[in-house]
């Protein structure tokens, strides 16, 4: 009889930006190609935008927060963000989300994502999921954009809760949460 014992550690992986900074990246997309499934990606706050970035696997991706403490009030800015093919099960908490690109802050820009968690943020321009999603909880987010806040294609066994949603301009739809289709089950929004 052959017995195996396997050991799965996974990696903490820090991204910090500022000059002279010791971290072994200075940006996202660097420590997402370096991270494999499951390790989890440490954000430092930074008065420079880190930029648009994709997210092609599970990871745990923490920023300083989007109002951090009053003693120091840099916040962790990110541009768009987009979930790709295995980010299911992704957690995204703690960004300034300003999502200036042609695309929401965060957009999955894949159908039949799952278990996504997105925390914490203040998220310019909302997020957008695929269809056939599955799972997701967006909570304690500040959303400030012209449009809709939360765009669900189609999904189900959503928890929408917690978050303040204020319109950025007069745009039809600005600040709300948006159903495209009939085929979207089992949401729970909860202030």
């Amino acid at each position: 009889m052959v017995c195996y014992t396997v050991v799965a550690f996974s990696a903490i992986l820090i991204v910090d930006n500022n000059n002279g900074a010791p971290a072994p990246y200075s940006t996202i997309t660097a420590a997402i190609a370096a991270a494999n499934d499951g390790d989890t990606i440490y954000v430092q706050p930074s008065a420079t935008t880190y930029g648009n970035f994709t997210i092609n696997k599970r990871l745990i991706i923490i920023g300083g927060g989007a109002y951090p403490l009053k003693q120091n009030t840099t916040t962790t800015k990110t541009g768009g963000i987009l979930l790709e093919k295995a980010s299911s099960g992704t957690i995204i908490m703690g960004f300034f989300i300003d999502g200036n690109t042609p695309y929401y802050g965060i957009k999955a820009n894949i159908d039949s994502l799952s278990n996504i968690l997105i925390a914490n943020c203040y998220i310019i321009r909302g997020i957008q999921t695929g269809k056939g999603v599955n799972a997701w909880i967006i909570e304690g987010c500040v959303f400030a954009n012209n449009g809709f806040a939360i765009d669900i294609i189609s999904g189900s066994n959503l928890l929408i809760q917690n978050n303040i949603m204020s319109s950025g301009g007069a745009s039809s739809g600005d600040g709300a949460i948006n159903l495209q289709s009939g085929s979207v089950s089992n949401i729970i929004i909860k202030k």
